[in-house]
């Protein structure tokens, strides 16, 4: 396992500037992806679901940050104006 991993690694280390740039910024991008879904996770885990008991849903981080990005978004979309010039 470890002499595929090594060989892996000698690969990259003799590879071209543009592969190891792609392997650099792919592997950073999985680091970004792996660290924010354990702070989200842990998040979610640190706030205690709260039931709403009007609508009769359960809220917690995940559902209360999912519906901010949803405004957020939509606010941009309504507010996106195109010109066109001839």
């Amino acid at each position: 396992m470890f002499k595929k991993i090594k060989g892996g690694l000698e690969k990259i280390r003799r590879s071209n500037d543009n592969i190891k740039k792609r392997w650099v910024i792919g592997m950073s991008a999985l680091a970004i992806l792996a660290i924010t879904t354990l702070w989200l996770v842990y998040i979610d885990y640190l706030i205690k679901p709260v039931r709403d008991l009007d609508m009769g849903e359960t809220i917690n981080f995940r559902v209360t940050f999912k519906n901010g990005l949803r405004a957020v978004i939509d606010k941009f979309l309504a507010e996106k104006t195109i010109i066109i010039k001839k």
